[in-house]
């Protein structure tokens, strides 16, 4: 029997030996609805058995090659779920009342990408449920100011998930996110206000925003400035307003949209 257990260590899978020669991040629990999958890697600890404790990568069919047990298949259980399969199989022909603890060393078969508005885009590895926001923090947070919304292009929908960030609160679920999503975080929608103002520059665009908010933004007109002669860019159209009509009440404000540029003249006197 001795013997037998000493040919079985040594011919310990190569993904075993992988996962030693390449080692894991310390195990951490995961949440109970966590499922294993492809690419996790599993460390498991056998009470008295230093032979069989190691890290133990989880193969694209799912299974794990674990010593005197061969392949174990573990796609879909929980941790726990592992650890009762794995005591059984210990116990049922090779080890008396084995104690096994099975926990995720490192979390990779549920990956997740963000790309865009965010400081650290990339692949990060779902650990359990994460919502946008959380995604959004592992990837250092908004790179810019005045994000308003994102969008998640998941597997099986046609059209992306628009996600409004000023709408948390709502429904929790839409902000879950699953295996294989995309999260792209758009730049911030802005407008460009230039010439005779205090603060000229991009100030952010929402809905609704007019041409005396947006000066309003920018710092205030200087006293330089012609209120009766201010521009809207947008694209190739140009449409003036008069300023200070508008802000005795005599023309109605005028609504923006994101990327126009506006354009404060300065008198002439």
């Amino acid at each position: 029997m001795i013997a037998c257990l000493l040919l079985a260590l040594a011919l310990a899978s190569p993904a075993r030996a992988q996962a030693e020669a390449d080692p894991a991040p310390t195990a951490s629990p995961a949440p109970a609805s966590y499922v294993v999958g492809a690419r996790d890697v599993l460390h498991i600890e056998v009470f008295e058995e230093e032979g069989l404790t190691g890290d133990y990568v989880v193969a694209e069919d799912g299974t794990i090659d674990f010593p005197l047990v061969g392949r174990l298949p573990v796609d879909g259980l929980s941790p726990g779920a592992v650890d009762e399969l794995l005591t059984a199989r210990l116990a049922s022909d090779f080890l008396v009342s084995p104690q096994v603890k099975v926990q995720v060393g490192s979390f990779a078969s549920k990956p997740v990408r963000v790309l865009g508005a965010v400081k650290k885009p990339g692949v990060y590895p779902l650990s359990g449920p994460t919502s946008v926001l959380e995604l959004i923090a592992l990837a250092g947070g908004m790179a810019a100011d005045g994000v308003s919304e994102v969008r998640i292009t998941r597997r099986g929908l046609p059209e992306p998930l628009v996600i409004r960030l000023d709408e948390a609160g709502g429904d929790e679920s839409a902000w879950m996110l699953q295996d294989g999503d995309t999260v792209q975080v758009p730049p911030p929608k802005v407008v460009y206000v230039a010439g005779e103002v205090l603060k000229p520059g991009s100030v952010s665009y929402g809905e609704g925003l007019t041409i005396s908010q947006a000066i309003i933004l920018a710092g205030g007109a200087k006293p330089t400035a012609s209120l009766r002669k201010v521009w809207i860019k947008r694209g190739a159209e140009q449409i003036r307003v008069n300023l200070k009509r508008v802000l005795q009440g005599k023309d109605e404000d005028v609504g923006l949209k994101p990327d126009d540029q506006v354009l404060v003249s300065e008198s002439v006197l």
